[in-house]
């Protein structure tokens, strides 16, 4: 499996001059979107930026100056040639946002990100470079990625061959959706702390509609009412796509009925004469701005009665994770 890398930049067009009267440079910025190349154009709107505010702090004395997407006039303040400056961006903060507020590089670092606050055509990018002024002119381009994952499933199979019971029956896709989703993340570093409480996770250990009373949030992790109808001869061809933060859970507690933090999970749901089945597959853990696509999922027989049941065997239910390597857009 080859493993593609993306990662957008924000390029920053650095004019420094130096007056010999003067002992600060001019400095001039602006940015754009950098070309991305995505594998197809329905995820376009993965790229999209629709907001961005650029931080430039000295690393020794702690000023700093901020700029945004909203201010009119042309971008410019003066930096000391010869210092250190941190330039960290925010692409497509949450609109309560607020850069009075902010005291440090590090208070940036450690904001924490929202789950609900993602959308498919406006997901929250980060990123920070080290900025050296000095006379001439400069160019500096800060990379940001995505905060958040994305799960992708590819189409649904069924083969009852060995289970005579089943020969011939016609099973009935209702829902795919993620549970134990984590809801947040820190801007400045891949993984968060795990939090043991409920609250800090969404879907825990089943689906659970408007939890966060965000629609959005509910289109993040799940595809409902699909009532496909799926046998041997007609698969289910449909690409669903779901958006994750990184899950900082290392060990699963899959069979603690009660609840305690554990792996992310897609979960299948499915009817078959009228009883409902569940068909959990574990997420591999995933780090920001990576995808993971499941390019074969089949179903051959009954599956678990519940979404966090006992992880099942690969003659009843097998999942293909594209090689189990994490893909990247290029």
């Amino acid at each position: 499996m080859r493993i593609r890398k993306l990662i957008w930049g924000l390029l920053l067009l650095i004019s420094c001059s130096k007056p010999s009267a003067l002992p600060d440079a001019a400095v001039f910025l602006s940015v754009r979107e950098a070309v991305t190349k995505v594998t197809d154009a329905s995820y376009e709107r993965e790229s999209a930026v629709t907001r961005w505010t650029v931080f430039v702090f000295d690393t020794g004395n702690g000023w700093y100056r901020y700029a945004s997407s909203e201010d009119a006039a042309p971008l410019s303040f003066s930096l000391r040639a010869g210092r250190r400056y941190a330039c960290l961006a925010l692409v497509n903060p949450p609109l309560s946002l607020n850069p009075e507020t902010v005291a440090s590089a590090d208070d940036i670092r450690g904001m924490t990100a929202r789950l609900e606050d993602e959308s498919p055509g406006c997901l929250q990018m980060y990123g920070e470079c080290l900025l050296l002024p000095s006379s001439g002119t400069q160019r500096q381009e800060i990379l940001v990625k995505r905060l958040s994952s994305r799960l992708e499933l590819r189409g649904v199979n069924v083969d009852f061959s060995a289970w005579p019971a089943w020969a011939g029956k016609t099973l009935q896709l209702r829902h795919i959706y993620v549970t134990n989703a984590y809801r947040t993340t820190a801007y400045g570093e891949d993984y968060a702390s795990v939090s043991p409480l409920r609250s800090a996770w969404y879907n825990t250990l089943g689906w659970h509609a408007g939890e966060s009373a965000s629609a959005a949030l509910d289109a993040l992790l799940g595809e409902r009412n699909l009532n496909a109808a799926i046998d041997a001869d007609h698969p289910y061809t449909l690409c669903h796509t779901f958006y994750l933060y990184p899950n900082p859970v290392d060990e699963d507690s899959r069979l603690t009925s009660a609840w305690t933090p554990r792996f992310t999970r897609l979960v299948l749901e499915a009817e078959v004469d009228g009883e409902t089945y569940y068909y959990p597959a574990d997420v591999p853990a995933m780090h920001r701005n990576q995808a993971c696509s499941v390019s074969s999922v089949v179903i051959r027989g009954p599956g678990s009665s519940t979404p966090e049941g006992a992880a099942l065997t690969s003659d009843v239910f097998s999942v293909s994770w594209d090689g189990g390597e994490h893909i990247i857009l290029e």
